[in-house]
C-alpha cells in the first residue's frame, strides 16, 4: 500500500517486493500494520499518527526517511528477522516515537535494535518502550556517526552495550525550579 497526503486509518499491506506500507506524505494515520518479504515493514515519510506496526523479513521494519517537516508517532511496534528492528534516515525535519516497541531476531552483529543516519540527528526524539535484539554484539540504539538524538524511558534487552559510542544523549534531567524532572 501506498498512500500520499490524507488521512489513513486501519491499513493493512503486505508486499514480497516492496514496503508493506508506504505514508509517502501522509498527514495523518493509525491503526497501521505493515508486512513485507522485501523491503521494510511500514516506511514513513512525515505525518501524526498513533498505533503503527512493521514486519520485515529483508530488512527494517520500520523505516523512517525525513528530509523535512514532522514526523510524529506513538505506540511504534517494529520487528525484523534481518535488520535492525527501526532505521532512521534523518537529513532534515522533526522525529518523535513515542511508546516503542522494538525487536530484532537476527544473529548478526551489525543488526540493532535503532539504527540512525543521516546529517540531522539532534531532531530525532525516542520516548519510553522496549528495545530488543538477539545478538549480544549488537546495540540497542547504534549510528556509525556522532549522532545526538533525544532519548528516554528505554530499557533495553540482549545487548551488551545499549548505546553506541557514537550516539550522545542530548535529553537532559535538570529539574527545573520546583523540582520537576524536564524530559525532551
Amino acid at each position: 500500500i501506498s498512500i500520499g497526503n490524507g488521512y489513513a486509518q486501519n491499513c493493512t499491506g503486505s508486499s514480497s517486493a516492496n514496503a508493506g506500507v508506504f505514508l509517502n506524505g501522509i498527514t495523518q494515520f493509525e491503526n497501521i500494520r505493515g508486512y513485507s518479504s522485501a523491503s521494510f515493514g511500514v516506511r514513513f515519510q512525515s505525518g501524526f499518527g498513533v498505533d503503527v506496526s512493521g514486519s520485515s523479513r529483508a530488512a527494517e521494519g520500520i523505516g523512517v526517511s525525513k528530509g523535512s517537516g514532522t514526523l510524529n508517532v506513538h505506540n511504534v511496534s517494529a520487528y525484523s528477522r534481518v535488520a535492525s528492528g527501526i532505521f532512521i534516515f534523518n537529513n532534515g525535519g522533526l522525529c518523535k516515537l513515542s511508546n516503542v516497541s522494538v525487536l530484532t531476531t537476527s544473529s548478526g552483529a551489525t543488526e540493532h535494535g535503532i539504527t540512525i543516519t543521516g546529517t540531522s540527528n539532534n531532531n530525532i526524539y525516542i520516548k519510553g518502550g522496549s528495545i530488543t535484539v538477539s545478538n549480544a554484539s549488537s546495540n540497542g540504539i547504534y549510528s556509525a556517526t556522532p549522532t545526538t538524538p533525544y532519548f528516554v524511558n528505554l530499557a533495553f534487552s540482549g545487548c551488551t552495550t545499549a548505546i553506541n559510542a557514537n550516539v550522545t544523549n542530548s535529553q537532559t534531567n535538570t529539574p527545573d525550579l520546583y523540582g520537576n524532572i524536564l524530559m525532551g
